[in-house]
């Protein structure tokens, strides 16, 4: 799992291969020293923040939508008593 995602950001081509040539270890072939994965993992999860935040912004406006999509059916018989405006 984890070499599969070092993998992934070695090909996707963000990061380059520094922190592998400055690690010289007595490794298995195709495995890197535990500090080398640590510092991808931590640099690929430090670009996260922005597009999990894009989804959130979108899926808040889809759960209100929805909500007062809801709110109508339900409330807007009573739109003479003002429920319906109370409610949402």
């Amino acid at each position: 799992m984890v070499r599969a995602l070092i993998m992934l950001i070695l090909l996707t081509g963000r990061l380059t291969a520094n922190p592998l040539s400055r690690a010289v270890t007595r490794e298995l072939p195709n495995n890197y020293p535990f500090i080398v994965q640590k510092e991808y993992i931590g640099a690929f999860v430090k670009q996260w923040d922005g597009p999990a935040q894009t989804v959130f912004t979108a899926i808040v406006e889809k759960v209100k939508e929805a909500t007062l999509r809801v709110v109508d059916v339900h409330f807007g018989n009573y739109a003479y008593s003002r429920f319906k405006q109370r409610v949402s």
